[in-house]
């Protein structure tokens, strides 16, 4: 076993001979409270970036050393967001999508644009639940399922069953709440998921078609088109030149 009380001394002189201090504490606090509050504003003038002073060294591999720092930054961020009212799966299972896919990388690039995108994801989801904070809670509750299921057949009839509704009661609720039909919300939040995938996998556009219950990669195609308004192959094509 090792005698980490001793490396602990070590460690602390090393830091204390080159000048190293680990960041602001108060600083990060504020930080997470900006993605937490979905304040997109002062984000914008935050330096976000896994390369920065002031970070500890977990592994002597430099590009290691990122993943950690934006695994541990997954993890909080996961946890200060379901504080802020995110949906616990959500948020959970956003985090482990985020660390599963900074697994498989070895750019550093690659992994800061991941690490960018991802705090910018959950800070945009918190400011839209503050937004939709005024929705009924049957409008909320049909978003939380549509989230959680994504990547399976979505069935107006069986939602409404789960929020013992009647669906056409269900459906014109969420659109003169929302402005957007639940097909319609269905089919955004599924490109928005396709998104995710063409920038940081490695799937087909068959295989994110079929994950995402479009009937065809035509289908896919088309309704990707109609929401981004580039073709998936153009768009795939342009988030690797930003990279």
């Amino acid at each position: 076993m090792p005698d980490i009380d001793k490396q602990l001394i070590d460690q602390l002189d090393i830091n204390q001979k080159n000048n190293f201090l680990h960041r602001n504490y108060e600083k990060e606090i504020a930080f997470y409270r900006m993605v937490q509050n979905g304040d997109i504003e002062s984000l914008n003038k935050f330096r976000i970036t896994p390369r920065k002073e002031g970070l500890g060294l977990l592994s002597e591999d430099p590009i290691e050393n990122l993943k950690y720092h934006t695994i541990i930054l997954a993890a909080i961020l996961a946890r200060f967001c379901i504080n802020g009212g995110m949906n616990i799966e959500i948020s959970y299972t956003l985090s482990d999508l985020y660390i599963q896919t900074l697994s498989k990388l070895r750019d550093e690039d690659k992994i800061c644009s991941l690490h960018r995108e991802m705090v910018y994801n959950y800070a945009n989801r918190m400011r839209a639940q503050k937004n939709n904070s005024s929705y009924p809670k049957h409008v909320r509750d049909a978003m939380d399922y549509i989230q959680n299921h994504l990547t399976q057949q979505i069935s107006l009839d069986e939602l409404s069953g789960k929020l013992y509704l009647n669906k056409s009661y269900l459906c014109a609720l969420f659109k003169r709440t929302t402005g957007t039909s639940m097909g319609q919300y269905i089919e955004e939040q599924r490109i928005l998921r396709a998104k995710h995938y063409m920038e940081y996998t490695e799937m087909s556009f068959t295989e994110i078609a079929q994950a995402l219950h479009f009937s065809s990669s035509s289908h896919f195609s088309r309704s990707f088109k109609k929401i981004t308004g580039y073709a998936p192959r153009d768009y795939k094509l342009r988030s690797s030149e930003t990279i």
